[in-house]
């Protein structure tokens, strides 16, 4: 089976979900200041994942860093105390959460992942010394140490010991599970601390990049030898994700010795008539999942979705490369439509499908919002939320990136020069807590993207009186000039009303990027505000049709 994304790039695709979700999760207990029970069993599940994969790809640092916090939850998971700091808990995730994310992107360019994570296992170190404490100090017994050791090799070595069981496994992952070779090393991996020897097939599961494939379609087989019960297997096994179903027999000594050659190993015939789902478990299917559905007289078709564990668009990487070179070939092809009524229809529709290929929604660019709201806000001790609409408008793949920029900018001006510290707010009779509105929506064949706060708003009189000051006013009465016109003054170059200048504004920079990035994508910004009541800035994008080029 040929791999269309190597090993590696499922490493990164896979962990960069994860990191995002873990994300997610902390920003949505950001009110309640607390994690929930299926909090805590989600953020360790996915440390642990996360610990598995990057020690298989021997990225030693990712690993030690993701077991730590995976630790951590491990004791919060076990005891589940009241008294753990929220706050000292969130920065630790979070820090763990950047630094991740920052290898990660240090592999996709092809540098050395060789980031020191120290400071931050010192912190998660001095936070589970504390959890620890209050486990004690409540009278409750520590559970056993959560005990991790780098994978220093692929294969795993045999131990001596006397009374053994054998016993042949067979585990099946769900269809459309991402790096089901991963997961299935992670599953060797536990197993290794239960059993004397082990072989399994596929055997190159890591350096195969068919591997992925091979498991999927056939499962994946273990004969071991363990002193451990069934039951006891089962349930090692069972704590690897994405597992379908799991299938134990006892093996008898010469089946074990023989291993799976020919004469012992059945072949795995993969039975697409066969309803091998249950009702009710269809019903419970989430987006990601992947069933075989039958249609009469069009062969097995695979119907799927998006990860449940992403809040993020994409769920498969395609070069825009590829994406280009097969938009050419419909058109060529469309050269010969007139012949075929059916193929002229079969060729709108491919057209279709690749631009909604080439098209993404929102949801990845606002997720990444939440965090530099969460996280200027808090440097700058303001209450601020972050409400967002219309996530599920789709913008052009081309323009995520500058889009991406400019929304940046824009909350970091909203956040630092339009919303007030809670003293402030409060004395103008408003919320102790500012909120930010991130709108997205289509009108006219135009894409727009707002974003509205309910801060101080933007002074006219000093805005004109530092354009006047750089020439910009042309020696104009400020009485002359529209709001909008004075508005404009804003995304000049350098332009700034501030004389102190902060880590987020005051530099000269910021405004004039979004304009410049609305003007490479072919669409403009329009700035509105209220002096005391807040501001609202609004990018509009064409449309493809409008603009080819994007």
């Amino acid at each position: 089976m040929q791999s269309y994304i190597g090993v590696e790039d499922n490493f990164l695709l896979e962990n960069g979900y994860l990191v995002a979700r873990v994300e997610e999760i902390v920003l949505s207990a950001e009110d309640s200041q607390r994690f929930t029970v299926d909090d805590i069993n989600e953020i360790f599940r996915i440390m642990h994942t996360i610990k598995s994969s990057a020690g298989i790809m021997m990225y030693e640092n990712i690993s030690t860093l993701a077991h730590k916090l995976e630790d951590v939850f491990y004791y919060l998971r076990e005891t589940y105390p009241l008294t753990a700091p929220h706050e000292q808990l969130v920065k630790g995730i979070l820090d763990t959460a950047d630094f991740i994310t920052a290898e990660l992107v240090k592999i996709q360019a092809g540098e050395k992942a060789d980031g020191d994570s120290e400071n931050i296992i010192v912190f998660l170190d001095d936070f589970l010394t504390k959890v620890k404490e209050d486990i004690c100090n409540e009278g409750e017994e520590l559970p056993p140490e959560n005990i991790y050791t780098i994978p220093e090799q692929f294969y795993v070595a045999p131990k001596a010991d006397e009374v053994i069981k054998y016993y042949r496994v067979s585990i099946y992952y769900r269809l459309g599970t991402e790096m089901s070779n991963v997961r299935a090393y992670s599953a060797i991996f536990a197993l290794k601390e239960v059993v004397t020897e082990m072989t399994y097939t596929p055997e190159d599961i890591i350096s195969n990049e068919d591997a992925a494939g091979t498991i999927l379609r056939e499962g994946f087989h273990i004969l071991l030898q363990s002193k451990c019960p069934e039951a006891e297997i089962r349930e090692i096994i069972e704590d690897s994700s994405g597992v379908k179903k799991i299938e134990i027999q006892s093996s008898s000594v010469e089946e074990f010795l023989l291993g799976f050659s020919e004469e012992n190993h059945q072949d795995i015939v993969i039975r697409l008539d066969d309803d091998w789902m249950a009702e009710e478990e269809k019903e419970d299917l989430i987006p990601g999942d992947y069933v075989i559905q039958k249609e009469t007289g069009k062969g097995k078709r695979l119907r799927g979705g998006h990860s449940r564990l992403t809040p993020v668009q994409d769920m498969i990487s395609i070069p825009a490369t590829k994406l280009a070179g097969l938009s050419d070939l419909t058109v060529q092809m469309a050269r010969y439509a007139d012949q075929s009524e059916e193929l002229a229809e079969l060729i709108e529709e491919m057209q279709e499908v690749i631009r909604s290929m080439e098209r993404i929604s929102m949801k990845e660019i606002f997720h990444k919002m939440n965090r530099t709201v969460y996280d200027i806000s808090r440097k700058l001790n303001k209450l601020v939320e972050l409400d967002i609409s219309g996530e599920d408008t789709e913008i052009e793949r081309n323009a995520a990136g500058l889009l991406s920029d400019a929304l940046m900018h824009i909350i970091r001006n909203a956040v630092d020069h339009g919303i007030e510290d809670k003293r402030e707010r409060m004395s103008h009779g408003k919320t102790a807590k500012g909120r930010i509105l991130l709108e997205a929506g289509s009108l006219d064949g135009e894409v727009y993207v707002s974003v509205s706060d309910d801060g101080i708003g933007l002074n006219k009189e000093r805005i004109y009186e530092v354009a006047s000051e750089r020439g910009l006013t042309e020696g104009r009465e400020w009485e002359t000039f529209t709001d909008k016109e004075i508005y404009q003054f804003i995304l000049s170059p350098g332009f700034s009303t501030r004389n102190q200048v902060t880590e987020y504004a005051g530099r000269g920079v910021g405004l004039d990027v979004v304009a410049e990035n609305m003007q490479t994508l072919g669409g403009y910004l329009e700035v509105d505000s209220v002096q005391g009541q807040g501001t609202k800035m609004m990018l509009w994008l064409p449309q493809r049709g409008k603009n080819e080029e994007i």
